[in-house]
């Protein structure tokens, strides 16, 4: 199980496939047998509010890549919007001939350097227009992760110097979320590491500035589908082979659910050697 971190995922597989459920667009992935959950090789996942289920049977290889979700259109040339809650088939976002050929040359490549090297020519360093107020919609997002609860939309328009409308409009084309929904994924963030360090549920509520310990776990229920306590209980199991992580470092990504099927590992993130 993924849960909302505010990133931008491009996942690229070089063995086996990731067995995913959630919003897709019609048509995107490979249907199975189970209602609702959809097959990919490689896939791009935009910032999300809810949480992701997903898997593998368990020989999976490949590499991630989060992305602010600011850098978007620099690096696949979409707004953010535009992938917002969907997870979409990496053909339908870099075209079927050029995913394809980057990926065979993925495979072909002798180390991860080389891998790591390939992607910083081909997609981290593609030349695409920034929009000119980006720098303000950073400073925004930024200040909204110093302090996702204790700053209002309108001061935080005023802070960066533009209107309300303005701040509104720009974020949800460059980041994916109107600025008070990007707040509740940060203040999110900042339970979930409070808890994580072994803070109390009451503890992690008033750190990450919920009204109270009813809100926080009513926020944990939308956006995580589970209990605080149920979350941790989560994280603190274990699958065969390597031990769960995080997809960042700074970040509560991940934890172990349910399985999809007989055999699938569910909720295990994708590694990158």
């Amino acid at each position: 199980m993924e849960v909302p971190d505010g990133t931008v995922s491009i996942v690229l597989t070089l063995e086996g496939q990731l067995q995913i459920m959630g919003p897709t667009p019609s048509g995107v992935g490979h249907s199975t047998k189970d209602s609702g959950y959809r097959l990919f090789r490689s896939l791009v996942v935009g910032v999300h509010t809810v949480p992701r289920l997903g898997g593998h049977d368990g020989r999976w290889c490949g590499v991630a890549i989060l992305l602010a979700p600011w850098s978007v259109r620099t690096v696949l040339g979409l707004a953010a919007h535009e992938l917002t809650d969907q997870i979409v088939d990496l053909d339908e976002v870099l075209s079927h001939t050029f995913s394809g050929e980057l990926l065979e040359r993925l495979g072909e490549a002798r180390s991860w350097a080389d891998r790591f090297a390939l992607l910083d020519r081909t997609l981290v360093r593609r030349p695409r227009p920034e929009p000119t107020s980006l720098p303000r919609v950073v400073s925004a997002w930024r200040e909204l992760e110093r302090r996702p609860a204790g700053v209002l939309v309108p001061r935080l328009a005023d802070e960066v110097g533009w209107g309300r409308r303005r701040l509104e409009s720009c974020f949800r084309e460059q980041i994916g979320l109107s600025p008070g929904n990007a707040a509740r994924v940060l203040r999110l963030q900042h339970a979930l590491h409070r808890l994580v360090e072994g803070g109390s549920v009451a503890e992690a509520a008033t750190a990450a500035g919920y009204f109270d310990q009813p809100h926080l776990n009513h926020e944990f229920r939308r956006m995580v589908g589970r209990t605080p306590t149920e979350f941790l209980r989560a994280r603190r199991l274990r699958l065969p082979g390597p031990p769960l992580e995080d997809r960042a470092p700074g970040l509560i990504t991940s934890a172990v659910a349910s399985p999809l099927r007989t055999g699938t590992r569910q909720g295990r993130p994708a590694r990158t050697s």
